[in-house]
């Protein structure tokens, strides 16, 4: 299941539909149907260190409560 809030949250943070798909799972196409009336709030490069940490961490939180850890 797509966590859509967080696909929300990502596009909000300037990500392209690729990039959003790539993190939470999902397909480009189901991204330009869900996610089209979000509008991106701020303008962040796809090579932007903070994006890419912040997508690190949701991995990583998401790993962690895969094994239990959390």
């Amino acid at each position: 299941m797509v966590d859509k809030l967080e696909a929300i949250k990502l596009r909000k943070m300037g990500m392209s539909y690729k990039a959003i798909a790539e993190s939470v799972g999902c397909s480009e196409a189901w991204c330009k149907i869900n996610l089209k009336g979000v509008k991106q709030e701020f303008a962040i490069a796809e090579g932007d260190m903070a994006v890419r940490d912040y997508v690190i961490g949701v991995l990583e939180d998401a790993l962690a409560k895969l094994k239990g850890i959390v």
